[in-house]
């Protein structure tokens, strides 16, 4: 039973560090986009990513994504360390209020994206793309579809993107694309990155079993 006590101290002390945010700088709050980093663009000249203050979701800040005609897709990027073979759970805000020939994506990757090229690949980065919206019908079977983005009452607003996933190296890339050939921005905000506490806690409440029956 002693042993059995000690297990369950430990793995009740873990709970909340399993709802620890992972992200930095998640809501753009500094001021400054560090640590996020800019990637691309591959082609065209738009640019540079950018924090303001002017349209946000939550806080004082978001990040915005300006595409100038015809200027190709770049979007910024995060390397974030990770609990390894651990279930995370992830979510943003975005707002793409241009319904122009243009295209938005978030995308996850379970491992660290050194090479740029991989996350605007097109069949190199679809696997790891988890929403899109853009001016045709999106991806079959992705959430997302047609721009702009929606809110939760259907009105063209901030949408939240949600997802989850478990990385084997310990880092999980987050990225975000924007591109095109009409004019207009992709704003991005309260990105976040938790590791999920369910399956934790599903073991504890199943432990008092495990003591009783070996008694």
């Amino acid at each position: 039973m002693r042993g059995l006590a000690i297990v369950v101290c430990a793995l009740a002390a873990a709970v909340p560090v399993l709802g620890a945010e992972l992200v930095v700088n998640p809501g753009f709050e500094s001021g400054d986009l560090a640590p996020w980093v800019q990637w691309g663009p591959g082609w065209g000249g738009s640019g540079p990513v950018a924090v303001q203050s002017v349209t946000v979701y939550e806080g004082s800040y978001a990040a915005e994504i300006p595409l100038n005609t015809n200027e190709g897709s770049y979007g910024f990027k995060q390397l974030v360390d990770v609990p390894s073979n651990t279930p995370l759970t992830f979510s943003c805000y975005v707002n793409a209020p241009n319904p122009g020939t243009n295209w938005a994506e978030v995308l996850l990757f379970p491992d660290a994206v050194v090479d740029d090229n991989n996350i605007d690949s097109g069949d190199l980065s679809k696997p790891f793309m988890i929403w899109k919206r853009d001016s045709w019908t999106g991806v079959p079977g992705l959430p997302g579809g047609t721009l702009p983005t929606v809110d939760a009452l259907g009105d063209e607003g901030w949408e939240k993107v949600t997802g989850t996933i478990s990385s084997s190296t310990g880092t999980v890339t987050i990225a975000f694309k924007w591109g095109g050939f009409v004019t207009g921005s992709m704003l991005v905000d309260g990105v976040s990155l938790t590791p999920e506490p369910a399956s934790l806690l599903i073991l504890l409440a199943g432990l008092p079993l495990l003591g009783r029956s070996r008694r």
